[in-house]
């Protein structure tokens, strides 16, 4: 997407806004490649890998109950890729 918006002549954060999500921009040498901090939707990895695992084990333990949505908090990173 990136790629496309600089051959498009089109300004990330300016003309048009770009969000990633899982906020991987420090993990991923893609986007390191790049140079170009992109905004991102901060969710909490290690909170809901527990949270995930406990679910797991509770329905292990009791196939028969009913689903249960659960909701955990996030954040909007901003990067040069959005207006704040």
């Amino acid at each position: 997407i990136y790629s496309a918006l600089q051959e498009s002549g089109l300004i990330c954060g300016q003309d048009i806004e770009l969000i990633g999500f899982g906020n991987i921009f420090d993990d991923s040498p893609c986007l390191q490649a790049y140079g170009y901090p992109i905004s991102s939707v901060e969710i909490p990895k290690r909170k809901l890998g527990i949270k995930a695992a406990e679910l797991l084990l509770k329905r292990m333990s009791h196939p028969c109950l009913p689903t249960k949505k659960v909701s955990l908090p996030t954040r909007l990173v901003h990067r040069g890729s959005t207006k704040e």
